[in-house]
């Protein structure tokens, strides 16, 4: 679950892929690392963003929950398999999607991933920049991105400096008030962290302090 920090109220949700339980490849880097080697990480991702969105438009989440889900740019570049199309044309017309772009995408392929940002825009679906804290690419890519949501990694955060937390801090912030982007801590284990993330300026939260993995609450309406 996300969370607003000082309401707690919850307004969105993660999808987390999964492999098949109790097997080697139920943790998700094992279940990419797999498939990337198999030359299948695009149709890995689709499949995953297929499931992702029949789980979600199952549950009858409220139409003011938002929906995050990770997709690889090199996928965006691909077309949707054909038996997929419906499922995820469903979830365009029915959920309040973010895609959320991951940190390595920004230091991999940087003119794809501007190109599957111009693509995720016209579906209509929201852009997050993801894991913000580690690397000072994503800090300098936020212009180029825009993304209506930045999600900054705490456990990246304590490991840094002093003068790296404050720039990317600063920087976060500026951009946010210059474009109304939100900003999300991820990462939020404790009430002390809890704490941090609202010290950083954060308006939303996202960790087992909230909510640990799991299937979707049918109570949030």
């Amino acid at each position: 679950p996300l969370v607003h920090l000082q309401s707690l109220e919850v307004v969105g949700f993660e999808a987390l892929a999964r492999g098949p339980e109790q097997s080697p490849l139920e943790p998700a880097l094992a279940l990419i690392s797999a498939a990337t080697d198999a030359g299948r990480l695009e149709e890995l991702d689709w499949v995953c963003t297929a499931a992702a969105s029949r789980t979600a438009a199952a549950s009858g989440l409220h139409p003011s929950l938002t929906f995050f889900m990770n997709l690889e740019p090199s996928t965006l570049a691909v077309p949707c398999p054909p038996d997929l199309v419906s499922t995820v044309a469903r979830a365009r017309q029915s959920l309040r999607v973010v895609v959320e772009m991951g940190e390595r995408s920004l230091l991999d392929d940087p003119a794809g991933l501007l190109g599957s940002v111009a693509a995720v825009r016209a579906d209509g679906w929201g852009v997050a920049v993801d894991r913000v804290g580690g690397d000072r690419t994503a800090l300098a890519m936020l212009p180029f991105i825009k993304p209506d949501v930045i999600k900054v990694s705490l456990p990246l955060l304590k490991s840094a400096s002093r003068a790296e937390w404050a720039e990317t801090a600063n920087t976060v912030h500026a951009y946010a008030e210059r474009t109304g982007a939100v900003t999300l801590v991820q990462g939020v284990e404790t009430d002390h962290d809890a704490m941090l993330a609202r010290t950083f300026g954060a308006s939303y939260g996202q960790g087992w302090r909230y909510g640990r993995p799991g299937a979707l609450p049918s109570e949030v309406k």
